[in-house]
């Protein structure tokens, strides 16, 4: 058998002979290994999750599709709906939905979830929570038969908001536009769509009367939307309306398509325009434009006029103080301005942002005053606080003279405190005046019982009255008697005052009558001394000497100017001996009456 002879080991070339050897060598290189590619499908626990989802999918898109059927199996107009027209689907989960919330709403169902989905079909459209399910319903019923006819989501969603939200907005309206604050008002109205539509607009417009028509024209603009019906088919879309409701057959399609023809009208063959002659005709349409074009300024110009005295009346209410009246008379104003025609863009502009200016003045100034005075009041009630303390203290005192002093300190603070919030006020004063009206009713209950006991020392004292007035006859003579009636009163005024205290009613007269008697004594004492005054009467005396001695020394002088015959210094001493004997006589009176 022959073998294969093994070959001779080759010689191993060295480090430089391998060096040098070329590039291109056909000496073949071992492969590298490659590694596994990267699993790009799902994994089994989204392969498990997909294929749970699309059999829940198509469960529901078959139920739908049942119940689909059944809807569009009613009547003969939906029974050629394409397939890839159906929207099944979605009709079936607003059928549930409507559902859900029936059983929630009407049945009230309990749980969790009923009453969640109650709180919020009630907080949000209020009273009319019973027609949600119908609304549901309803359009259900128009996805399920006719989703052709419902047009983009969007149109759809724009419809029914502007018709909710002007049906909701009118009920919340209807019941006085309840605030967010009372939330089971809110409730029992709109709810919170209808709080939305009708609260924002009444604060802008200031008026209920203004929003309602708003409201109704958004509940037509709904219609019209959700119906795809624009305004010129109005009337036809009325009127196949009627036909159904009374049996009518409609017009055909053709009469319905083909334009009604309009009779022509004789209108008189108009001259030729020619740029270059002017004829009367141009002349008369110049004058009506000029006409017209002068109407209308004259109308700008009693509008701008009409306005400016509307800013004028405003910006001077706004500079004024009169925070409830001049709120009213702003009101009447911006009605005006709104009846009256607009004017040219700038100047309207301008009067309005002079208007819109007074009136954001007078309010920040109407907020400042009514914030200063509650500020006011809130002072005031703290200081009456403490006063209706004080006097609900000293409502017990029996210290009746210095405690009634201290009430009519507390009544002074009291009005100089001012007032406090109505309320609070009311019941502050009622507190005070009761706490008073405990003191002086205890007071006179107990000067009741000392005028009881004091009856009879005014009887005493009236009968010391009566002999003290038999004085005066006595006295009103020369007052010779004046000694004795002085010894007299004072036995009087010693017995007086031992009787003692009188009824309090009395004291007033009883004190005046004998006040009276004591004050014709001393009158008539002070005038006695007057007269017998010695001081006074040796300077009467001294006078009447120093006058004689000047008339005795004037009346030699006399006698000698007569002798020596000057008549004018005799005239002279003659007048100042009249004048100088004039001045004797009184002075003798006045000594006189002090002898």
């Amino acid at each position: 058998m022959a073998t294969r002879t093994s070959s001779p080991p080759r010689k191993r070339p060295s480090g430089s002979q391998a060096r040098k050897k070329p590039a291109s060598s056909t000496a073949k290189r071992k492969p590298a290994a490659r590694k596994p590619a990267p699993r790009t499908g799902p994994g089994p626990v989204a392969v498990v999750v997909g294929g749970v989802a699309r059999a829940l999918t198509a469960i529901w898109l078959g139920i739908a599709g049942a119940v689909g059927a059944v809807a569009r199996s009613i009547g003969h107009s939906a029974a050629e709906l394409e397939p890839e027209q159906r929207r099944d689907g979605v009709g079936f989960g607003i059928v549930a939905l409507a559902i859900v919330v029936a059983a929630s709403v009407w049945w009230q169902v309990p749980g969790a979830v009923a009453d969640g989905v109650r709180a919020a079909t009630t907080g949000s459209v209020g009273l009319l929570a019973w027609a949600v399910p119908i609304v549901l319903a309803v359009i259900a019923w128009r996805t399920l038969r006719h989703p052709d006819r419902n047009g983009p989501v969007g149109r759809q969603v724009i419809g029914w908001s502007a018709m909710s939200g002007g049906v909701l907005g009118l009920v919340h309206l209807a019941h006085g536009v309840p605030r967010p604050d009372d939330m089971p008002a809110v409730r029992d109205a709109g709810g919170a769509v209808g709080f939305l539509f009708s609260a924002i607009p009444v604060d802008l417009l200031r008026s209920p009367f203004a929003v309602a028509p708003i409201l109704v024209l958004l509940v037509v603009f709904g219609l019209l939307v959700v119906t795809a019906t624009p305004l010129h088919a109005v009337p036809t879309r009325l009127r196949e309306t009627r036909d159904k409701a009374l049996g009518r057959s409609a017009e055909p399609e053709e009469q319905l398509d083909t334009p009604r023809k309009r009779h022509p009208r004789t209108v008189p063959d108009e001259p030729y325009e020619n740029p270059l002659v002017d004829g009367p005709d141009e002349d008369r349409q110049v004058s009506a434009r000029q006409r017209r074009k002068a109407e209308k300024a004259a109308k700008q110009a009693e509008a701008k006029a009409a306005k400016e005295k509307v800013v004028a009346e405003a910006e001077k209410i706004a500079e004024g103080t009169d925070w409830r009246g001049g709120a009213n008379r702003l009101r009447d104003l911006l009605d005006q301005w709104k009846k009256i025609p607009r004017i040219d863009r700038a100047g309207d502009d301008a009067l309005w942002r002079r208007f819109s200016t007074a009136r954001t003045t007078y309010t920040r100034r109407r907020k400042a005053h009514f914030a200063e005075v509650n500020e006011q009041r809130e002072g005031a009630r703290v200081v009456k606080e403490r006063l209706v303390k004080e006097a609900e203290a000293l409502a017990d005192s029996t210290e009746w003279g210095p405690t009634a002093g201290r009430y009519r300190d507390l009544m002074k603070q009291w009005k100089a405190a001012g007032p406090a919030p109505k309320d609070v006020d009311d019941a502050l004063w009622k507190r005070f005046r009761g706490a008073q009206d405990a003191f002086f009713g205890a007071r006179d209950a107990e000067n009741a019982k000392l005028d009881e006991e004091f009856a009879a020392n005014a009887e005493v004292k009236e009968a010391l009255l009566v002999e003290a007035e038999a004085l005066l006859p006595a006295l009103e003579g020369d007052g010779s008697d004046l000694e004795a009636a002085k010894r007299t009163f004072r036995d009087i005024a010693d017995r007086w005052d031992a009787a003692g205290k009188v009824p309090r009613s009395r004291m007033k007269e009883l004190e005046g009558r004998i006040r009276k008697v004591e004050n014709v004594i001393r009158d008539l004492e002070q005038e006695q001394w007057r007269r017998s005054d010695p001081e006074k009467s040796a300077r009467a005396d001294d006078m009447v000497s120093q006058l004689q001695a000047a008339i005795d020394k004037v009346s030699a002088d006399l006698e000698k100017a007569k002798a020596a015959g000057h008549e004018k210094k005799v005239k002279e001493l003659e007048e100042n001996l009249a004048s100088r004997q004039a001045f004797l006589d009184m002075a003798r009176r006045a000594s006189a009456d002090f002898s």
